[in-house]
């Protein structure tokens, strides 16, 4: 008589570790390489991956207008591993025991056209690739626009600084634009002793430098330490100018053209305030190659607002595409067009 172990896979123990829950912030090559290990991608997932991934295609063409993905779903419904692995799939870089990321997906999806396709899309385009929690946002007790966070976490991927005080962002990209950006440091370092890697992310301090500095490396702009101090950012600049900037930067650092953006838990992250909820719908007019897929489970929302009309009303009305999504549960897609750039997405 067979024994239990011997009716699996003999390569996987019956005791092994299993996460219940699939979280953006498991990013290591081991973790992804154990996730995706144990993935099971059911017919239903099969054809959301085929029609998410057509319009990623459609997203990225130079005559379509950007493609926006809302993922919605119950608890365990597998939302979060769906964007999360769609996401990395398009990142080259990632690999597991030698093999792309991509191809691990594809090789669970087993459907020989897609992987074709995802192939084919990866190497014409070959996109930048962020993925944001925004439970991890909310924890750290930042209730910033969901679009600021897209904005400030790109920077600091792009290496531009880990800070995200808006005023600190603005003036290092300043000394950048102007070449100072070097001569500011070693100030730092040669007069306070410090390196700015270590002080950036202490706000106080950041800006008393900045303040105490700016006059020398940056005199065209400011003529005593108080211009700096009395100097106000606001952060609901022009979406227009700032993705423009965003994607010239993403070009310059990292020769992307593309870029995807994966949101999760925004549910969680926007609960009742009516106004980051807005925030995460489309507002600028200027084109730019941007692809959204915003992952979020409704069950954050609707328990905590006891209002889902405010979701229903707000955000599926304007987007256009709806069909069920993958896990058990009755989960949902919704595709909406980002015109310009935005707040959920996966560009």
């Amino acid at each position: 008589m067979k024994t239990i172990q011997e009716l699996f896979d003999p390569t996987k123990q019956l005791d092994r570790r299993i996460e219940s829950v699939v979280t953006f912030a498991d990013n290591t090559a081991e973790s992804l390489g154990k996730e995706i290990k144990e993935y099971v991608v059911t017919d239903k997932l099969r054809v959301n991956y085929n029609k998410v991934i057509g319009k990623i295609e459609e997203g990225f063409s130079d005559t379509a207008n950007e493609v926006g993905i809302w993922v919605s779903g119950f608890y365990g419904s597998g939302k979060s591993s769906f964007a999360k692995y769609l996401g990395y799939s398009f990142q080259q870089s990632l690999l597991i025991d030698g093999v792309s990321f991509g191809e691990k997906l594809m090789s669970r999806i087993q459907d020989d056209t897609l992987k074709t396709f995802h192939k084919t899309l990866i190497q014409k385009f070959n996109p930048l690739v962020i993925l944001i929690d925004l439970s991890t946002q909310a924890r750290a007790g930042k209730v910033s626009p969901v679009s600021d966070i897209i904005y400030y976490e790109t920077m600091k991927l792009l290496g531009i600084t880990s800070c995200d005080d808006p005023k600190i962002l603005e003036f290092v990209l300043l000394l950048k634009e102007h070449g100072k950006f070097t001569e500011f440091c070693e100030l730092i370092e040669e007069k306070e002793n410090k390196k700015w890697a270590d002080v950036q992310n202490n706000k106080v301090i950041a800006n008393i430098y900045a303040a105490k500095y700016a006059p020398i490396v940056l005199p065209e702009y400011f003529t005593l330490k108080e211009d700096f101090l009395n100097l106000k950012i606001d952060s609901i600049e022009n979406e227009a100018d700032r993705w423009k900037r965003v994607k010239k930067m993403v070009k310059e650092v990292t020769n992307h053209d593309k870029i995807i953006y994966v949101l999760d838990e925004v549910g969680q992250y926007v609960a009742s305030d009516v106004n980051l909820i807005l925030n995460v719908l489309p507002k600028s007019t200027v084109k730019v190659p941007v692809t959204g897929l915003v992952c979020d489970g409704t069950e954050y929302i609707d328990p905590i607002t006891k209002e889902a009309h405010i979701i229903s009303s707000l955000i599926p009305s304007t987007w256009t595409w709806t069909t069920t999504v993958a896990g058990v549960a009755a989960d949902t897609i919704y595709q909406f067009e980002i015109t310009p750039i935005v707040a959920p997405a996966l560009l």
